[in-house]
């Protein structure tokens, strides 16, 4: 049995890749805020769509590091990607593209993965902005708040996850825990594979 396929959402800080994170899980599980910075670690949730299961990621937003845990951020961010199927680099359609948008898109283009591009705030009144000079050909407009074209967007990365070879697909991890009575092993399970105690 094939693992689940993973999909990283990444891009700059205060773009709502956190707010698409929770449309596409269907619950408020990243926290959301106005303040740069406020995801700091990847926040993992389970996506269902037609006959495919996705693990999706959200990451911190991708900034120059400025102190140890930034760099720390950056430096998982970067995991994330690389080991992803898919990469989603958002950015806001309310703005011209930025360095830190570049450097997202750019990172994103280096791991040899499909990567697309979610324009959000694309309902916007004025939101125009053109993303093209980003090198991302395959951009679906999205507004993460309202849910619109985050159907589109889950449609895209599924037929990338189709187009996966059985041998792009390592192996399922097996993982035993062992040790002495009531010491929290079922927790630890309970954890992992996302139930409640």
């Amino acid at each position: 049995m094939a693992r689940t396929p993973i999909v990283a959402i990444i891009g700059r800080p205060n773009v709502g890749k956190s707010t698409l994170f929770n449309r596409l899980v269907g619950s408020r599980m990243a926290i959301t805020a106005s303040e740069s910075g406020t995801t700091r670690d990847a926040v993992i949730g389970e996506v269902s769509w037609g006959k495919y299961h996705l693990t999706l990621t959200d990451t911190a937003g991708f900034d120059s590091p400025g102190d140890e845990i930034a760099s720390q951020a950056l430096d998982q961010l970067k995991a994330t990607a690389n080991d992803a199927d898919v990469v989603i680099v958002v950015v806001d359609a309310t703005t011209e593209p930025t360095n830190q948008d570049k450097a997202a898109a750019k990172l994103a283009l280096k791991t040899k993965k499909p990567v697309l591009l979610a324009i959000n705030k694309s309902d916007i009144k004025g939101a125009s902005a053109s993303f093209e000079r980003l090198g991302i050909s395959q951009q679906v407009r999205v507004s993460a708040i309202h849910g619109r074209g985050s159907g589109d967007l889950l449609d895209l990365v599924c037929s990338h996850i189709a187009a996966l070879a059985p041998s792009d697909q390592p192996p399922l991890l097996k993982l035993a825990l062992l040790g002495r009575p009531n010491v929290g092993k079922s927790s630890i399970l309970n954890a992992l594979c996302g139930r409640s105690a």
